[in-house]
């Protein structure tokens, strides 16, 4: 039986841990467009990926992350 309930928390965000370093990403977490060459942002806590341009747009509505959800404007 915990073996059940070790699996099944295992699929569960826990707002207590550091988010994990993400694989390299070649889409924009944002638009969801290939990353191709153009200027590109990545988050300090995870390392999302997206384009600038994307990221720029994206913080004048949210001021953090749009995969971990951590502050990425100091205010």
């Amino acid at each position: 039986m915990r073996l059940v309930i070790r699996e099944v928390n295992a699929g569960f965000w826990n707002p207590f841990e550091e988010p994990k370093p993400r694989p390299k990403q070649e889409n924009c977490v944002i638009c969801g467009l290939e990353m191709g060459n153009e200027k590109t942002y990545s988050c300090p806590h995870c390392g999302a990926v997206g384009h600038m341009s994307c990221f720029d747009d994206w913080l004048v509505v949210k001021q953090t992350c749009p995969l971990c959800r951590r502050p990425l404007v100091e205010m």
